[in-house]
């Protein structure tokens, strides 16, 4: 079983069938007079269309054969920008709103030999919604970019058995050698289940798990017969993942499998801990966009370039930015002993309908991406984008805090950086600074966070927002750099000033990271790994191409 193979790594029913490739298509009206290459949005050039121009309602639809057999169906999507209505054979299946999350239906009753399927999305770019660095406006302007309607990740149907597992999410416990489990089972099923545990090929052990009313909890504890405590663990160093094969124990089973990773995420006097062990994190800004695919990955092999460019780079993780990437690139992060930050897409205007889509794709998140040991910490805002007025206003702070609340109940095994940047609340695991003036010069107003925080400048806005308390925790630099290295064209731009030559660029990347390591911080997160559109600060170029060889990157990164 080759897990990239699959649109979801770490939850895989093995009678899986992709719903990828060609799709009738149209504009506004189900015309369906154009032809579109699913899962790239109509705005990319993957797609076979290729136009920028906005529409806010945009059709598709395709046939399939199915072979009736036992079990259910699901009818699974990846990701829908922004509001999706599904129907099957002319009939409404249901509706699933939230442009980076996947949503599934039981079409089980309704499924045919011969079938029509038919998603209609409407997306209206509103800056009322969680839609990350997609422009809401006719132009592409500042740091954001050209956006993405409709079907954007992969579609596939799931053979399942007769009592589908929803979710199973894994919380390890290093000092009990254990794993707490919850299971979610569809359609309110009570019985049994069992989890079958193995590492390389070695057993584990097994759960059985009394499921009453859709949902069972249990822990399991490991023996080592066949492996060392060490060898269970996850890091940088040693990825190694634990398979769990779920088996739902009705006579026509359903078996999904997953796996996760043994580890702890801590913080301790000013310091961030993985497994006991002090982590300082050199991690990249990754947006992940692609100029031919925009925010679909073109390929895995994509993903998996990003990740090993930025390791030879020097980096040992990514600050995966304002967006919920393709879940292969969490698996190859996993694999690979990638750190990864997790961000909630930002909305721009503050309203009761934001902070109803923002916690609702912040839940869906999560549960998605629960079981990924790559991902240590969550970003649910960032830069005050969405609460503009959080250094004053009460009702934006408490929406702020309830966040972080929420992220610390929802999913207890990863830190949580509450505002990124500045204007923090005191209910944050990091103090998050962005400092794009940050070079030698200034660099020993580092020398003494203490005193950084007292001064209360980052980006000319306050680090703390007003009546908040330092208590303590982790400094991070998780935004400075910026360099821009392009061609001179006057609609490109970067933050820390722009170069023309490999020198320039190497001298004020060094300038800028010389002095950063020496300082009493947790780490820090270079701005950026690519250039994106207008946007030229990157590492690589658009197109992945290095703008200096990783050696020299490596130099300057990991020195």
């Amino acid at each position: 079983m080759e897990r990239l193979n699959y649109p979801r790594p770490d939850w895989i029913r093995e009678r899986t069938v992709l719903l990828n490739g060609d799709w009738e298509f149209s504009f506004d009206e189900p015309s369906y007079d154009m032809h579109i290459t699913v899962p790239f949005c109509y705005e990319s050039r993957m797609s076979g269309i290729g136009i920028t121009e906005h529409h806010d309602t945009v059709w598709y639809r395709r046939h399939f054969s199915y072979k009736k057999g036992n079990g259910h169906v699901l009818l699974c999507f990846g990701a829908v920008d922004h509001d999706a209505e599904v129907y099957l054979n002319g009939s409404f299946i249901g509706r699933h709103s939230g442009g980076f999350t996947p949503f599934s239906f039981d079409i089980t009753g309704c499924v045919k030999e011969d079938n029509v399927l038919e998603v209609k999305a409407v997306d209206y770019n509103s800056p009322y919604l969680p839609e990350g660095k997609q422009k809401w406006t006719k132009d592409n302007f500042g740091c954001w970019y050209t956006p993405v309607t409709g079907i954007w990740q992969s579609v596939w149907l799931e053979y399942a058995g007769d009592t589908p597992a929803e979710y199973c999410h894994f919380i390890p416990s290093l000092e009990n050698h254990s794993v707490e489990i919850e299971l979610s089972v569809l359609n309110g099923y009570t019985g049994k289940a069992r989890i079958d545990f193995s590492l390389s090929g070695k057993n584990l052990g097994s759960a059985e798990i009394h499921v009453k009313k859709g949902i069972g909890k249990a822990f399991h504890s490991f023996s080592y017969d066949d492996v060392r405590p060490y060898d269970l663990l996850w890091s940088p160093e040693n990825p190694n993942l634990i398979d769990a094969d779920i088996t739902i124990l009705t006579e026509n089973a359903d078996s999904v499998h997953a796996y996760f990773g043994m580890r702890e995420i801590s913080v301790s006097q000013g310091r961030i801990y993985l497994n006991g062990n002090l982590l300082y994190q050199r991690l990249v800004l990754d947006q992940g966009y692609w100029p031919e695919s925009l925010l679909t990955p073109p390929s895995a092999d994509a993903l998996m370039t990003d990740i090993k460019s930025a390791i030879d780079m020097g980096f040992n993780g990514a600050r995966k930015h304002q967006k919920a990437e393709d879940p292969r690139f969490y698996y190859l992060a996993d694999k690979l002993g990638f750190l990864v930050w997790g961000e909630l897409q930002s909305w721009h205007r503050y309203s009761e309908k934001s902070m109803g889509a923002a916690v609702s794709d912040l839940i869906e998140q999560i549960s998605r991406d629960y079981n990924h040991p790559s991902i240590i910490t969550w970003v649910p805002v960032n830069e005050s984008w969405g609460v503009g007025e959080v250094m004053t206003s009460e009702r934006e702070y408490h929406f702020v805090a309830a966040l972080y609340h929420l992220l610390s109940a929802n999913d207890p095994v990863r830190l949580v950086s509450s505002n990124d940047g500045w204007e923090q609340p005191s209910e944050t695991d990091i103090i998050a600074i962005h400092d794009y003036m940050f070079s030698s010069e200034c660099a020993s107003k580092y020398d003494n966070p203490l005193d950084l925080i007292e001064s209360n400048v980052a980006e000319r806005r306050a680090i703390m927002r007003k009546g908040a308390a330092y208590s303590g925790q982790p400094i991070m630099l998780t935004e400075f750099g910026g360099i821009a290295f392009a061609d001179g064209s006057d609609d490109t731009w970067g933050y820390y000033g722009k170069v023309r030559t490999a020198e320039d660029f190497i001298s004020r990347l060094k300038d800028a990271l010389q002095h950063l390591e020496k300082a009493p911080i947790a780490g820090y997160c270079y701005t950026q790994l690519t250039d994106v559109e207008q946007e030229t600060n990157g590492l690589m170029t658009a197109d992945r191409r290095m703008k200096l060889s990783a050696e020299e990157y490596r130099k300057v990164f990991l020195p």
